[in-house]
C-alpha cells in the first residue's frame, strides 16, 4: 500500500471520527436532553421566569437548555441555548453548572466548561432572553492548584 492510500485512510478516519463525534450525537436520534438533564438555575427578567439548565445526548457533553414558564406551564426550547465549542478547547467536553444573573445589556451566564485536562470556569451573554447565548471567553483556568486569571485578556474580562 502506498503511502498516499494511507493518508487517504486516514484523512477518511478522523473525518469520520470528526462528524460522529462533533455533527451527528446533537442531530440524529433524539433531543439534546434525552439522556439526562440536571443542574437548573432560574432568573426571572421583566415578569418572565426563565430556566436554564444542562442537557445530554448522551453521557457527558452537556448542552445548556432553556424553558420559559408561560400560563402556568413551563415551555422547553427546542433548540439549546447554548452549545459546546467544536475548535475551542475551554469548553469542548461540555458545559455544566450553570449561573445566571441579570445585567444591563441583559443576561450573564457563567457555567463551567469541560477540556481534556482542567475545568474552566467561562461566560456567555444574551440579549434575547437567553435563547442564543454569545461566549466570551474564559474567565478562571484551574490547573492543579494554580489559579491563572483571564482579567486582561480581551475576550475574558469577569462580567
Amino acid at each position: 500500500m502506498s503511502k498516499r492510500n494511507i493518508l487517504k485512510i486516514i484523512a477518511f478516519l478522523v473525518g469520520l471520527y470528526f462528524f460522529l463525534e462533533y455533527i451527528l450525537p446533537e442531530k440524529v436520534g433524539g433531543e439534546f436532553d434525552s439522556y439526562e438533564v440536571g443542574s437548573p438555575v432560574c432568573v426571572e427578567k421583566d415578569g418572565k421566569k426563565l430556566q436554564f439548565y444542562v442537557g445530554n445526548y448522551y453521557k457527558g457533553r452537556g448542552i445548556i437548555g432553556r424553558m420559559v414558564r408561560s400560563s402556568g406551564k413551563w415551555i422547553k426550547d427546542q433548540k439549546p441555548c447554548l452549545q459546546r465549542s467544536l475548535f475551542l478547547k475551554f469548553d469542548q467536553y461540555g458545559l455544566i453548572d450553570p449561573d445566571v444573573a441579570l445585567a444591563p445589556e441583559g443576561l450573564t451566564l457563567l457555567y463551567l466548561g469541560q477540556n481534556e485536562k482542567e475545568p474552566v470556569l467561562c461566560y456567555a451573554v444574551s440579549s434575547d432572553d437567553g435563547q442564543t447565548f454569545k461566549k466570551k471567553g474564559p474567565v478562571v483556568i484551574s490547573t492543579n492548584d494554580v489559579f491563572k486569571t483571564f482579567e486582561n485578556a480581551p475576550n475574558g474580562q469577569i462580567p
